[in-house]
């Protein structure tokens, strides 16, 4: 198995708040720019990423990143603004981190083979790039993240997440039944979880080309709507 291009493609709020110069995806004739539609498949891996605060000094905030194909949900919270190599290092532990959990949880791999998932994962995510963009369909999911960000801060009188709060509303956020639209203008109905731990066995456990989530949808004639939850 060849190394996954990574894209963390980021909102212009969290690239204002890491003070980022980034580009933006090149555009095509008749496309507007800023807004290019994420691909995540064999070679490519890309998350949608925003910054919101939790606080009225803007002190303490949550870095969102949704995965653009099985939009499993990722939350951040930071009580200091950490550098761009910094959040990068953290999406990406953050990221190895729930896949190997979710891959034990689902019998892909044992406990005893987990430290060498982390290694194939650290060699096989070298290759990322950050661009200035949003994607509009999965940033659907960001928005409905902040939602449920907020309304948890609320409904509890705090004014921002900590770490275990987060992984505890990130889980909540993940496991409910999510709908996005195909290229070839379907709806798809999906839980996250079984996708994003689908997409990691195929990257870094299996040597050999079995079906990723997104050839295996491809593969439905399209009045079929590929329902994958999670598995018993």
């Amino acid at each position: 198995m060849s190394n996954s291009r990574v894209i963390f493609s980021v909102s212009n709020a969290l690239c204002k708040w890491l003070r980022s110069d980034l580009h933006r995806f090149p555009a095509e004739a008749g496309q507007q720019q800023g807004v290019t539609p994420l691909i995540t498949d064999a070679e490519t891996i890309s998350w949608q990423c925003h910054v919101i605060f939790t606080d009225s000094w803007r002190e303490r905030a949550t870095v969102i990143a949704v995965e653009a194909y099985s939009r499993f949900t990722l939350l951040l919270p930071f009580d200091i603004k950490p550098t761009q190599a910094q959040l990068e290092q953290r999406l990406c532990e953050y990221w190895a981190e729930e896949l190997v959990s979710l891959m034990i949880k689902y019998g892909d791999i044992s406990r005893d083979q987990a430290p060498r998932v982390f290694t194939r994962f650290h060699e096989r995510t070298q290759q990322i790039e950050w661009v200035r963009n949003t994607d509009l369909s999965v940033n659907g999911h960001v928005n409905d993240a902040e939602q449920w960000v907020k309304e948890l801060l609320a409904t509890r009188g705090l004014d921002a997440l900590d770490d275990d709060l987060a992984l505890d509303l990130s889980w909540t956020i993940n496991t409910l039944e999510k709908r996005a639209k195909q290229p070839n203008g379907k709806k798809r109905t999906f839980y996250p979880p079984a996708l994003f731990a689908h997409d990691g066995v195929s990257r870094f456990v299996s040597e050999n080309n079995i079906d990723t989530p997104y050839q295996a949808s491809k593969s439905l004639p399209d009045n079929v709507i590929p329902l994958f939850g999670p598995k018993e």
